[in-house]
């Protein structure tokens, strides 16, 4: 079923009689990627304004979604009700309701509350950092800075007629529809700022599966590799080697022309070597080989046959306002359907060589891919030049961190992580002198005053970046605040036994000690002494032994556990 199309009030309008009841939505090119990470959750904040006075009678009914690049509000109900709703949207957002701010504060704090990151949010932040498309995998850290006059200024930048469309489902657009929107200019989906990551890479974290994301022109082809590429995923990895449960592939425009592709396979930590294996293959043969032509119109006809349905009726609408809302063409479902249909094998194959080409996969802790990927390994290629700082657990912590005036380092052995103050993408400050510098690249350099014996000087690193890119964070329980690990015994030991010569030392000395006293009080055979004293020596050198590697065991966990 094909999407008809109008205007009300400047605004595009796409429309399909498909649907039980009247379904509606107001899309605006508008979401976390246009922000930037001291003002995350700007355009979240206005979605929530621009629907308190709606009221709370119909809130089963409506709803309102930010993502990377589109802000909708949603709304289920009579064609009256629909009418209704976006009348009430559109006269808040030209005046959203200030008095509001600081309750809808609270509110977006218990909702990022239950928020838990997933494998997805690491792809994204190990491809665009903490910039743009990598925003969204960021906690919203302006909710509670952002004030009425920038709410203002952001609304009226985004939430125009220039930069908007809605779909309707379930009907003609009601009778009355009235979008009441300032006039303002579209404003296309931004580009990735800095420099990609060399592809094909992978990077390690603390997932239980496998994770890949690569990015492709937008097309036909690629939906059709996309949905190629999940078949596999779940008869490989689901059914024939039983290694996950729920394998899953997805299509995900970015802007005008490109578009991810996501999967996500979990899988238990007995089985990551082969998982990892068998993950890439998939993907590696839908570069090097060519699918059946069986295999091909089996998932062209399958992605047909989801269009001809009421949901894929709804979902064609749905994508026909956001590709006008984003500045691409909305083609007709009939257009879509015979481009699907001429896909072919060697086009396929080419989106699969663009996607391995793109391919960033994160893999579990200490896995690696036996490939010749790039290790996208989190360090850094220098340090900063300043005061030196060294860890108050040393010389059980080797760590040093460096202060300079144009950023800051964290050193230990010959892992440097850096973030330069031109490239900080935000300072975030806590009343107890804590600072965690995020730079655009997505690297953390997080300081504790009390770990680095700074809690004077803690304030001075507030100068290196700009008072516009700094976040300040709430108050935290002095419980949570780390503290060292050490005391000044453990701290002692440690200069006695670290280093291996010192610590033979500390075994040899005391026991030819207690020999010298026993040979002077009590004087006895020449050969009991001699074989007492290699015994004594060789006791006291095992003992020291043990102790330095207990001590260096101990403090391998507690530093793990900290960087």
């Amino acid at each position: 079923m094909d999407f008809e199309r109008s205007i009300v009030d400047g605004v595009p309008v796409f429309w399909t009689e498909a649907g039980d009841e009247m379904l509606a939505g107001l899309v605006f090119r508008a979401g976390r990627a246009d922000e930037n990470l001291p003002r995350g959750g700007i355009t979240h904040m206005i979605e929530h304004l621009a629907l308190y006075p709606v009221g709370v009678e119909a809130a089963r009914h409506y709803n309102g979604q930010v993502d990377a690049v589109t802000t909708t509000f949603l709304r289920r109900g009579t064609g009256e009700e629909v009418a209704e709703f976006f009348r009430a949207v559109c006269a808040s957002l030209r005046e959203l309701p200030a008095e509001r701010l600081d309750a809808e504060r609270q509110v977006l704090r218990t909702e990022a509350d239950r928020h838990r990151p997933g494998m997805a949010d690491v792809l994204f932040t190990e491809r665009y950092g903490a910039d743009t498309y990598g925003l969204p995998s960021y906690p919203e850290y302006g909710i509670g800075a952002v004030q009425a006059g920038e709410l203002m200024a952001w609304s009226g930048r985004y939430f125009t007629r220039g930069n908007a469309a809605l779909w309707v489902a379930g009907g003609k657009p009601p009778s009355g529809l009235a979008l009441d929107l300032p006039d303002g200019a579209a404003v296309p989906a931004p580009q990735p700022g800095g420099e990609p990551p060399p592809t094909p890479a992978y990077a390690n974290a603390p997932v239980q599966g496998v994770a890949w994301s690569a990015v492709v022109g937008r097309s036909p082809a690629a939906q059709a590799y996309a949905a190629i590429l999940d078949r596999r995923l779940r008869q490989e990895l689901r059914h024939k080697q039983a290694l996950a449960y729920s394998p899953s592939v997805v299509y995900a425009p970015r802007d005008q022309h490109a578009a991810h592709v996501l999967a996500v396979v979990d899988g238990l930590p007995d089985v990551h070597s082969l998982l990892v294996s068998a993950f890439i293959r998939e993907i590696e043969r839908l570069r090097d080989k060519d699918v059946s032509e069986d295999e091909l119109r089996s998932a062209i006809d399958s992605l047909l046959s989801s269009a001809d349905t009421s949901r894929g009726a709804i979902q064609s609408v749905r994508s026909a306002a956001r590709n006008s809302a984003m500045g691409r063409p909305a083609r007709s479902v009939a257009a879509w359907k015979e481009d699907l249909a001429a896909v072919s094998v060697a086009r396929l194959r080419e989106v699969g060589r663009e996607a391995f080409g793109s391919s960033l996969f994160v893999l579990p802790q200490r896995s690696v891919p036996h490939r010749d990927f790039t290790w996208l390994s989190g360090y850094s290629d220098a340090a900063v030049t300043g005061r030196e700082i060294r860890s108050a657990d040393r010389p059980l912590d080797p760590a040093r961190l460096v202060l300079g005036t144009d950023g800051v380092s964290l050193v230990r052995g010959q892992a440097i992580i850096t973030v330069r103050a031109a490239e900080c993408a935000a300072l975030l400050r806590w009343p107890d002198g804590a600072r965690q510098f995020i730079g655009r690249d997505g690297v953390t350099v997080r300081i504790e005053p009390a770990l680095w014996r700074l809690e004077k000087h803690a304030g001075q690193l507030d100068e290196i970046v700009p008072a516009d890119r700094q976040v300040t964070m709430p108050y935290r329980d002095k419980a949570t605040v780390p503290r060292p690990w050490t005391s000044r015994r453990t701290r002692a030991a440690g200069w006695l036994l670290m280093e291996p010569l010192a610590s033979v030392m500390t075994g040899v000395v005391p026991v030819l000690a207690v020999l010298i006293v026993l040979a002077i009080v009590a004087p006895s055979n020449g050969t009991i002494t001699a074989v007492l004293l290699v015994f004594g020596l060789i006791l006291g050198v095992a003992v020291t032994r043990l102790a330095r590697a207990r001590l260096l065991i101990r403090a391998a966990q507690q530093n793990s556990r900290r960087y």
